[in-house]
C-alpha cells in the first residue's frame, strides 16, 4: 500500500518491479490501496505507471475464499488514480478496481 493509514495526494510510483508476490494469500494485491478510513475520495491525482509486474499469483491454494490476486488492486471505493504504463507477466489478474470513482487505465 501507499503510505500507511494516512494515504497521500499526487503520489507517484514508477519504475519499480513485483516479481514473485502473493503465492500463499489472498484477497491481496502486488500493489494495493485502500479507501477504508475517509481515504476513498479525498486523496486526488496518484499515479501507478511504468513498473512491471511479474509472477502475481496464488500458488498455495484456496484459504478460506476463492483464490483472488492481483498485481494491481484499488480496494474500498479508491478514487481519481492514474494507472498506466504498466507491464503484466504471468499475473492471475492484472487489475482490479473494488469501486470508486475517477480512476483511469491504460
Amino acid at each position: 500500500s501507499v503510505g500507511s493509514d494516512e494515504g497521500g495526494v499526487a503520489c507517484v510510483i514508477e519504475h519499480n518491479t513485483f516479481d514473485h508476490c502473493a503465492f500463499e494469500t489472498s484477497d491481496v494485491g502486488a500493489f494495493y490501496t485502500c479507501g477504508q478510513q475517509a481515504t476513498a475520495f479525498v486523496n486526488p491525482g496518484n499515479e501507478l505507471r511504468h513498473n512491471i509486474f511479474r509472477n502475481i499469483r496464488n500458488t498455495e491454494g484456496t484459504g478460506v475464499q476463492d483464490v483472488n490476486v492481483q498485481a494491481v488492486y484499488l480496494d474500498d471505493q479508491m478514487s481519481s488514480w492514474h494507472v498506466w504504463n504498466n507491464t503484466f507477466v504471468n499475473c492471475s489478474v492484472g487489475t482490479f478496481i473494488g469501486g470508486g470513482r475517477l480512476n483511469v487505465f491504460n
